[in-house]
């Protein structure tokens, strides 16, 4: 974007000094001073950097996926947003796979951000606890940018402070280009930075990965949806889903009470996921339902009907029809809720009574 002020700014010059010296100079100035005002407020309204959470919803794999609950309980422990644990799944994704021998137990790849050095961390869940650790001293230094964030945690925090100095707080290709050939510049040994992507190497900037962001955004959820996997009656109503919580008794954790929990829950982020119906159908219900908060609640068929909690805001009414794959609605933490979360109910009646596990209708 800097560069693109920039070709804006020499392009509107030469032809301000073209029409001053030209015969219709005061009508070519006023129609050269419009094309500036117009291209100011085309680099000024395309901020990278903006801080929201999405992706491209490609799934995470399952060695990924078997430490999301105690990535999930780190994050309680240090008091990190829930609304970020997508980010770190895709971070360990990214790092290692969740390989603990390729890793020699260090599946986070923090041992240098706790010790200063490679292979300090030996266990998976203290490279757990120091990446949740790290990465909300990124989150506080990048001002809760997102993208910022998450380059500063391959980069170092260092890369948010410059950032904010000297590029508004804003990532960029370009400015994480500028950034990692400042610190190869700096290195009292750049050989041992080796380039890991080609586009790396033709840009001389070896330092860190410019193209970290991307790669952990790719795996964030789709804020506009998309194509919903079938692998049993019902489609997933998200994606990537991830189960947090189960279908059956459970300590309540609002009304500490043992009590059933007659859904499943699926981790999301909330005022981002987006959450689509399981199956063609009938609205029957879309509002506000007390602890349910704003929730749809969907027939199917005379012995099949779905509900979806919690919602921050809805995207159907009470009559409509939906085909399978139809954003109904955007995950939330309204009503009884400790954290933005999609609970899913399914009924073979109308009666909340009715609910049955919906494990095996949705093929998880």
């Amino acid at each position: 974007m800097e560069n693109v002020k920039g070709i804006l700014s020499a392009v509107a010059k030469s032809l301000v000094s073209k029409v001053l010296f030209s015969t219709f100079g005061l009508v070519g100035l006023v129609v050269v001073l419009i094309i500036i005002i117009i291209a100011a407020v085309f680099s000024s309204s395309d901020d990278i950097g903006s801080g929201v959470i999405g992706g491209k919803g490609e799934q995470l794999p399952e060695s990924v996926l078997v430490w999301e609950a105690d990535i999930a309980e780190a994050m309680e422990r240090h008091e990190l947003d829930s609304k970020y644990l997508y980010v770190m799944l895709a971070i360990l994704k990214q790092e290692s796979n969740g390989d603990v021998a390729k890793t020699n137990g260090d599946i986070f790849q923090a041992s240098e951000s706790k010790c200063g050095s490679i292979g300090c961390i030996k266990e998976p869940l203290e490279s757990i606890d120091q990446a949740v650790s790290y990465f909300k001293e990124t989150v506080i230094v990048s001002k809760d940018n997102m993208e910022v964030a998450i380059q500063s945690y391959n980069f170092g925090n260092g890369f948010a402070t410059w950032t904010q100095e000297n590029h508004d707080n804003k990532w960029s290709p370009e400015i994480a280009i500028e950034f990692s050939k400042k610190m190869l510049a700096e290195a009292k040994n750049p050989l041992i930075y080796k380039c890991h992507r080609q586009e790396a190497k033709d840009s001389g900037a070896c330092y860190g990965d410019i193209l970290y962001v991307p790669s952990i955004l790719a795996f964030l959820p789709n804020a506009e949806g998309g194509p919903i996997e079938f692998n049993g009656q019902l489609g997933m109503p998200l994606a990537p889903a991830l189960v947090t919580s189960e279908y059956g008794e459970r300590y309540h954790p609002i009304h500490k009470e043992w009590r059933l929990h007659a859904g499943i829950d699926f981790g999301c982020i909330g005022g981002v996921t987006p959450i689509q119906a399981s199956q063609d159908g009938t609205i029957e219900r879309a509002d506000w339902a007390g602890g349910w908060g704003q929730m749809v609640f969907i027939k199917h068929a005379d012995n099949l009907y779905t509900r979806y909690a919690h919602l921050s805001s809805m995207a159907v009414s009470t009559g409509d029809s939906v085909s399978a794959g139809d954003v109904i609605g955007v995950c939330g933490t309204t009503g009884t809720s400790t954290n933005p979360h999609l609970h899913m109910e399914v009924q073979t009646t109308e009666s909340q009574q009715s609910t049955v596990n919906p494990r095996s209708l949705l093929g998880i």
